[in-house]
């Protein structure tokens, strides 16, 4: 078995794991996960993918940020069964027997590219870029709690009309062969988790990048930027300054639209904008 060597959705197995906490001392579920099933967004059903040798991945869940619990630890919860009442009672859980959907993306910080785990979701979830909706009083709690940066964000937008759109069913899966990675696919030596995380204070955080002369366009919504640059961000930095670097990277990559009007890609370069100023690698 190899690393996984494509951004797409899988299911598989968590085969190994374990708490560890990242260079500004949050905590994180280390996790190595092997994939059996890969999503066809196309025809929208799962493909097989337990002949495949490019199938494992180590994926990197912070649970607490400097603002309190992720939306990756609540993830954790529904995933592994976990209460959220002690980190050693998730470290000592078996999984081995858990399935887990998870969603694999490109991203991209100066000038390098990596494959890691963005998502992690439970097995039978409806696989795509959807996420959980907040009710109304959770939205209010959110707005108090960071009205200072949604003030310096720009201009309030308009409310939108609620879509009618119903999720799509996903259909069960099809048996068919599982296209070839192109180019050559370089293969390296199983490691357990525990291994993976022995250099935790050092480049836990961080899995080993691919050089690229050439930055790549990555794409991500402006919850998952706004989470990134909050979790990865220095300890030394406050909530004002990143309020700020948050608020001139916006407009910048607006360019005169509204902040609503953003694309994917342009909230990706947000993120990375923050991040050269802000983050901790």
């Amino acid at each position: 078995m190899s690393l996984i060597d494509r951004a797409a959705t899988f299911r598989g197995n968590v085969v190994d794991h374990a708490v560890s906490v990242t260079k500004n001392e949050f905590p994180q579920f280390v996790c190595k996960l092997v994939a059996k099933e890969i999503y066809d967004e196309e025809e929208q059903v799962w493909v097989d993918w337990t002949d495949v040798d490019e199938n494992e991945i180590t994926a990197y869940v912070v649970l607490y940020g400097s603002k309190g619990e992720t939306l990756s630890s609540n993830q954790v919860k529904k995933v592994c069964n976990w209460d959220g009442a002690s980190f050693q009672a998730l470290n000592d859980g078996d999984y081995s027997e858990t399935g887990i959907q998870f969603r694999v993306e490109e991203k991209v910080f100066q000038k390098q590219t990596r494959l890691q785990v963005s998502w992690i979701d439970e097995y039978d979830a409806v696989p795509g870029r959807s996420v959980r909706k907040l009710d109304q009083g959770e939205l209010k709690q959110l707005d108090a709690k960071y009205a200072q940066f949604l003030k310096a964000g720009g201009k309030k937008a308009a409310p939108v009309k609620a879509s009618g759109a119903k999720a799509g069913i996903v259909k069960n899966t099809k048996s068919a062969k599982p296209t070839s990675p192109k180019g050559p696919v370089k293969k390296v030596e199983k490691q357990t988790a525990t291994e993976a995380i022995a250099g935790s204070k050092s480049d836990l955080s961080e899995p080993p990048a691919i050089p690229s002369d050439d930055v790549p366009t990555g794409h991500c919504t402006k919850d998952e930027a706004w989470n990134t640059v909050v979790e990865m961000r220095d300890s030394k930095i406050s909530d004002s300054q990143l309020a700020e670097c948050w608020s001139a990277a916006v407009k910048d990559a607006a360019s005169g639209k509204q902040s609503d009007e953003l694309t994917e890609e342009e909230w990706f370069k947000v993120q990375e904008k923050v991040m050269s100023e802000t983050a901790v690698f």
